[in-house]
């Protein structure tokens, strides 16, 4: 009787979040119906829309998705995947939702792919998991140690460990005599204000293509990837940049979001959260078309062998960056809460390719 009763909690539980996640979605596109909402789908277009997905997914969709997505690069797609059916649906079948949480702690990043190959990891100089302190090698550290360890450590970047996303609370701290040159701030009073569960780690230098683009950012590229009938897959490639100074890249934050193929090659625009397009960044003046980033059929390689130390989960969210020692260096890891939409209105490419079919069709047998 206990276990039934308990069961039926979850279920309230979990139908309760998949409520609010729909809502959210909801009220998230209509945010944006300014940019979508001069574009018109034809008759054909939408007829072609109703039946890809009766076929596939086994009944009609809102359209606005499909709509919003078009309003970025101009390109009309039938597979286009709503962020709507993604979040409330694929994703929590995908990956666990119970365990999400912990797979992304940024604390376990070292632990669990700090010895791949090719793959290099920020170092850790102050971690704070549940009030507990530890130093670069996981030693636990006396409170009255921790000041010594971050006193004079110059360039660092302080963030929480769990539930953070589009760079909240991430801040760049220049340390010296135990005071942030860069906010006048005590040490002290800065680790007061994170209370517990975050890390310091060492400030990553882009190598000389990424820093061009804009030198005050780390500019990293998010590489999603999947497991479909036994067989790794990516997503399309979405390289991120920070604008007009900001030490973040995120769209959330105001950066731009730019697609590049796996040979690195950039596409022509760049796009910001709400619409703007660029040809060239805004602050640095550079050119995109063409514009070429190193390594990204490598990291994608990389990105498939962290996949397969990374259990339960059937898609991963990578950001990635290459350092100014051409390393391919992982910066978080990120599922539950993966945001699709940007990899989309980005590059005018479907989430999942030619696997779009498919993904559709596992979500229609599990209503089924």
């Amino acid at each position: 009787m206990k276990r039934k009763l308990r069961n039926i909690i979850l279920a309230l539980i979990k139908k309760r979040r998949k409520f609010k996640l729909y809502l959210a979605e909801k009220k998230g596109v209509k945010k944006k119906k300014f940019l979508y909402k001069d574009i018109k789908l034809t008759k054909k277009q939408i007829d072609e829309i109703d039946s890809y997905y009766l076929l596939h997914y086994g009944k009609k969709i809102d359209k606005s998705w499909h709509r919003l997505y078009q309003s970025y690069t101009g390109t009309y797609n039938k597979k286009y995947f709503p962020e709507i059916i993604f979040s409330t649906q694929l994703e929590p079948l995908l990956d666990p939702p119970d365990l999400c949480r912990g797979i992304t702690d940024k604390s376990l990043i070292e632990l669990i792919y700090g010895d791949i190959k090719g793959l290099y990891i920020p170092k850790t100089i102050l971690l704070n998991c549940s009030g507990i302190f530890y130093d670069g090698k996981r030693n636990i550290v006396a409170n009255d140690d921790i000041y010594n360890i971050v006193n004079n450590a110059k360039k660092v970047i302080i963030k929480p460990i769990l539930d953070s996303c589009s760079g909240r609370n991430v801040r760049l701290l220049n340390i010296q005599n135990g005071k942030d040159t860069i906010s006048n701030k005590n040490i002290k009073d800065i680790l007061k204000e994170y209370n517990k569960n975050y890390i310091i780690q060492e400030c990553i230098k882009n190598c000389k293509e990424l820093s061009a683009l804009h030198p005050d950012s780390v500019n990293t590229i998010r590489l999603i990837t999947y497991i479909l009938d036994g067989k790794f897959y990516h997503c399309p490639i979405t390289l991120r940049i920070g604008v007009d100074g900001k030490n973040v890249d995120n769209s959330h934050a105001g950066g731009v979001s730019l697609g590049i193929k796996e040979d690195g090659i950039c596409q022509k625009y760049a796009f910001k959260e709400y619409g703007e397009k660029y040809e060239r960044h805004p602050n640095t003046n550079v050119k995109f078309e063409n514009y070429k980033i190193p390594l990204i059929s490598e990291m994608i390689d990389i990105a498939y062998e962290c996949h397969k130390r990374t259990p339960h989960m059937q898609m991963i969210s990578w950001d990635m960056t290459i350092n100014d020692k051409y390393e391919i260096t992982l910066i978080e890891v990120n599922a539950g809460g993966q945001s699709t939409w940007f990899p989309q209105y980005a590059t005018g490419e479907e989430l999942f390719g030619e696997n779009t079919d498919k993904m559709l069709e596992l979500l229609n047998k599990k209503r089924k």
